[in-house]
């Protein structure tokens, strides 16, 4: 290839004492088909703290040390099992400070230190009062990683091939670049882009009088939709054309008609075979409020991996 690889190395955020179960088998199934297809790398990476294994930070270190070999025994009992291709010897990172964020930000460093294309990370889609208590490993490096991170969620089923990407956006100017990473991608995987753009519908209140506020004026709903629709489907036409030109293929869907953004991704999702999603994730400010959203809705119920990329303020 003339250019780099777009995900010559993947860091595996692998828990060494988790049970085996349906994500770390699914996120297994993952890795291999990405090391298959692609011959990406694969290194295996777990954050040690006293927080995740309830240790008081007074009496950490003996505890640690002993964790330590116990976590290499483990590790090298997950990866026999695992036989993936390209896989790297393991990494245990030893971060002493109890806090999730620390602990993310340790992996993170990590992997920008060996030059990794991104992170794969298995996502227990928690809810409520637990996610509060317990945090989210995945939400929290999705925040904060500059790389993008691969998500295999509760709901993810296993695929014997990539041939698809859906790719949602709102066209953006700020997601062109995530876009020029889902073409390399594709052109790799030799797989066919689908570019979703939803519309959704107005508010109730709006659909039912009929009119929407345009511009200063109430314009009809139907009026407002059709010039949304004119608009975007001239930025979509030079999106795809740059992305012909680079020898991907790629196929504009419209949605019009959509009452919420996040189950319409998803049903298009599911109506797909051999598909991964690649989704541009919002750093900064407004980052906690887009993934509380749109991307955290569809991470924890999407039927296959998702690919966050991150494009800042």
């Amino acid at each position: 290839m003339t250019h780099p690889q777009f995900l010559k190395k993947l860091i595996w955020a692998v828990d060494a004492f988790e049970e085996t179960n349906e994500i770390q088998l699914h996120t297994i199934e993952t890795l291999k088909l990405f090391a298959n297809m692609i011959q990406t790398q694969v290194q295996p990476v777990y954050v040690l703290n006293p927080d995740q294994l309830d240790i008081p930070m007074e009496l950490s270190q003996p505890f640690l040390d002993r964790y330590e070999i116990s976590a290499k025994k483990s590790l090298e009992h997950i990866l026999r099992k695992a036989d993936i291709n390209g896989l790297l010897p393991p990494k245990i990172l030893i971060h002493q400070k109890t806090s999730l964020r620390g602990a993310t930000q340790a992996l993170l460093s990590y992997a920008m230190s060996v030059s990794a294309s991104a992170i794969v990370v298995g996502s227990h889609g928690r809810s409520g009062l637990e996610r509060f208590f317990l945090g989210s490993f995945s939400e929290s490096l999705t925040l904060q990683s500059k790389l993008p991170v691969l998500i295999v969620g509760t709901k993810t089923k296993t695929q014997n091939e990539i041939k698809e990407i859906l790719f949602p956006t709102d066209f953006a100017e700020n997601s062109f670049e995530v876009f020029l990473k889902v073409v390399k991608l594709a052109t790799e995987l030799n797989a066919k882009i689908f570019l979703l753009h939803i519309i959704p519908n107005p508010i109730e209140p709006v659909v039912q009088s009929g009119i929407y506020l345009l511009g200063g004026g109430w314009v009809p709903v139907a009026a407002y939709k059709e010039k949304e629709e004119e608009k975007q489907r001239k930025i979509a036409e030079q999106w795809m054309s740059w992305a012909i030109e680079h020898q991907a293929s790629v196929e504009l869907i419209m949605d019009l008609d959509s009452k919420k953004v996040s189950d319409t991704i998803l049903e298009y999702a599911k109506k797909m075979s051999g598909v991964i999603i690649a989704m541009a994730a919002q750093s900064g400010q407004v980052a906690s409020t887009l993934l509380g959203s749109i991307s955290r809705q569809v991470t924890r119920n999407a039927p296959c991996p998702i690919l966050l990329m991150r494009i800042d303020d």
